[in-house]
């Protein structure tokens, strides 16, 4: 009799460890990210690094995570490979939960090692993201506090939509007509910014003021992640 109440309570014990644990893995929301990649000649070199940086982003269990060009205009978008990665399965053994995991992930980087093998393009319309990302958001109904933007780009805007060549020359400011959405509330990281010195601080100004301008937070602006 007490052996069968030993095992009994065993069970339960570890019954109670494995939601435990299984609870803890769930966080207490996903994000939406959409990962945007720059196929622009102007990125050069840079491009290089942006296979490296997405395996860096700090991306969890349960996060559905959207892979996007940037270049001939995004107002249009498709994104070329989608994935959410998986949460543990309480029926699973760490492992098999693990093996999921990797396999959501790999897929993700063969897909972007794939585009990146494309030729570039030579149109670059990063303010057009913005535009896509709040169709796609309000599409698809996601809480502003789940919005995540990263930007894998240079950061030099060469867009007819927008009419900005930053090849050129970088705007001082943020143009008053340009029309962006102001309810966005992303929160947004840039990486793979490249740009000498002396034009560091005028163009990481303008992207503050349309970052801004959409309701969302720049919570990341860096050369590499």
């Amino acid at each position: 009799m007490k052996s069968g109440i030993f095992s009994l309570n065993r069970n339960l014990l570890s019954a109670l460890i494995v939601g435990v644990l299984v609870a803890l893995a769930h966080p207490a929301y996903a994000n939406q990210v959409m990962v945007f990649v720059d196929m622009s000649d102007s990125a050069g070199v840079a491009r290089n690094g942006y296979f490296a940086d997405f395996q860096k982003l700090p991306l969890k269990r349960g996060d559905t995570v959207l892979l996007l060009p940037l270049g001939r205009g995004t107002h249009n978008y498709a994104p070329f490979a989608k994935a959410k990665l998986p949460l543990p399965d309480a029926t699973l053994s760490p492992s098999s939960n693990e093996n999921l995991l990797k396999d959501a992930r790999m897929g993700l980087l063969r897909s972007l090692k794939a585009k990146l093998s494309e030729p570039p393009v030579n149109i670059t319309s990063i303010l057009g993201a913005f535009v896509a990302a709040q169709d796609y958001f309000f599409q698809e109904k996601v809480p502003q506090r789940e919005r995540v933007i990263y930007i894998l780009s240079d950061m030099i805007e060469q867009s007819r939509d927008s009419g900005i060549n930053m090849a050129k020359a970088i705007p001082d400011k943020l143009p008053e007509r340009l029309v962006l959405p102001a309810d966005l509330g992303a929160t947004v990281h840039m990486v793979g910014v490249t740009i000498d010195g002396a034009h560091q601080a005028r163009l990481r100004s303008f992207w503050e003021q349309a970052v801004k301008r959409t309701g969302s937070t720049l919570a990341t602006y860096r050369q590499h992640y």
